[in-house]
């Protein structure tokens, strides 16, 4: 499949930002209006629609594909060990929160999220090809 982004740092940051986001204003959201209706599971958890638990890996879609067309038009090399490893690592934390293998603060996932919105924006401003040949690496 071959998505053309014309500014694939804007929509990187913004499925960053869109992900920190849906992570903060979940327990919000679940917990208030399960308070509401009286939907509390079992494990005094707020019962939230599948789709909204998956939602995440829609946004680290959407990255994954403005990360591969960033770094097609990237002056930095070093940029792409950096954000494929930041994305990387984002993704192992999203995973980790849905099967639960190690216990970790939310908090962590929303600064590695905010670290990868950080580096399409420092990309953005300061990594941008003006013409073919600084793409060549």
């Amino acid at each position: 499949m071959k998505v053309n982004l014309l500014k694939p740092d804007v929509y990187g940051a913004t499925a960053s930002i869109m992900c920190i986001i849906h992570c903060v204003a979940t327990p919000i959201l679940f917990i208030a209006h399960a308070h509401t209706h009286g939907t509390i599971d079992n494990h005094n958890h707020a019962a939230a629609p599948i789709w909204w638990d998956y939602l995440d890996f829609i946004f680290l879609f959407v990255s994954f594909i403005a990360i591969k067309q960033t770094l097609q038009k990237s002056s930095r090399n070093w940029m792409k060990y950096v954000l494929w490893s930041t994305y990387s690592l984002l993704f192992l934390l999203i995973v980790n929160e849905k099967i639960e293998i190690i216990a970790l603060a939310e908090s962590v996932t929303y600064g590695v999220a905010i670290v990868l919105a950080g580096l399409h924006l420092f990309h953005l401003k300061y990594c941008q090809c003006n013409d073919e040949q600084c793409c060549l690496h």
